[in-house]
């Protein structure tokens, strides 16, 4: 361990849709930031589809020395499971691609004063950030698409439930995916000057995309905090270190914070920063269980008690539609 200890504005813990955003516009304001990730950098071809690679390069296991970029936990007493990331762009690289706004009626019961119209403009910068783009169904490529068709199908067969709040309807969503191009696999510049290309339907959004058609934050905030021209004058590109592992986080005598982080394919490898301030977004699961490990161990003692209670899953329901006719394929439609 070295003596000199790096200090920064902010350190950001994950990369995910918490911690790429946190760094993106700190970033902008001019703060000295740095974002440290478990996992690492994913480029062009780079997730594992051999069946000789998977078993190892897929799973993130430390304790089995597999360190691949899917995390999946089971709990003792629970019949609830997760699936995390560990990777640059964290959750970002293995979710569903939908960017879904929250309707009106969704905000009955919460605090007062937080609602849809609150978070429009905020909704709007994120489309924008993401490149959020609707399917495009009636391009002749795309269109050839039997799975969507199917589920179209599907949909006209359900009887609408007149005690619903919203008529129920079938649209396609907007997606974090690119089909910008003149080809499949076509690749151009998205707006933060990053190489992507146009989807060509490979469907494994949600294993990572080795074509970079999924529009990861690794690609676009994270491309924009480290681009000082993006960032504009006065202001620094942010640290991104790969294969970090934050261990400790404690908060010194003169309020600022040291964290400490090992690489995690050798954990004897440590590396010692401070910041003025640190902000833990390792995802729901990541960032209580960090918590709530420095509380136990004195580290911050200050934490609430409450810390990890009330905790509840995402809201993903998976649905099943079974189709006598025509007999579909599991992947095609």
């Amino acid at each position: 361990m070295g003596n000199l200890k790096k200090h920064f504005d902010v350190i950001v813990i994950g990369s995910g849709f918490g911690g790429s955003v946190m760094t993106c516009r700190l970033a902008e304001k001019g703060y000295k930031v740095c974002l440290l990730e478990r996992g690492k950098r994913y480029g062009f071809g780079e997730f594992p589809r051999r069946v000789d690679e998977v078993k190892n390069k897929v799973p993130w296991d430390p304790a089995n020395n597999k360190f691949g970029y899917i995390e999946m936990r089971y709990y003792p007493g629970s019949d609830a499971g997760s699936v995390n990331s560990a990777g640059l762009g964290g959750g970002s690289l293995i979710y569903a691609n939908v960017l879904y706004k929250v309707p009106s009626d969704f905000f009955q019961g919460w605090p007062g004063g937080v609602n849809r119209e609150l978070l429009d403009p905020f909704y709007d910068k994120a489309m924008d950030m993401l490149e959020g783009a609707q399917y495009p169904i009636n391009d002749p490529y795309y269109s050839d698409n039997p799975k969507a068709h199917l589920m179209k199908k599907a949909f006209d067969k359900l009887e609408n439930d007149e005690d619903s709040l919203r008529p129920a309807k079938f649209w396609y969503p907007p997606t974090a995916v690119r089909f910008k191009g003149d080809f499949p696999g076509h690749q151009t510049l998205n707006n933060q000057g990053v190489i992507q290309s146009s989807c060509n339907k490979c469907g494994e959004c949600d294993v990572g995309c080795n074509i970079h058609a999924k529009n990861t934050t690794d690609l676009n905030y994270l491309a924009r905090a480290t681009n000082e021209d993006l960032l504009g004058a006065g202001c620094s590109a942010a640290e991104i270190r790969t294969h970090a592992w934050v261990q400790t986080i404690k908060q010194l005598d003169n309020k600022q914070f040291e964290v400490s982080y090992c690489n995690p394919e050798n954990q004897d490898e440590i590396t010692v920063l401070t910041a003025d301030k640190v902000i833990v977004s390792a995802g729901s699961i990541g960032s209580s269980g960090l918590l709530l490990q420095m509380k136990k161990n004195g580290h911050l003692p200050h934490i609430s008690d409450k810390l990890g209670h009330y905790w509840s899953g995402n809201g993903d329901l998976e649905g099943t539609v079974i189709l006598p006719e025509p007999n579909g394929h599991p992947s095609l439609g």
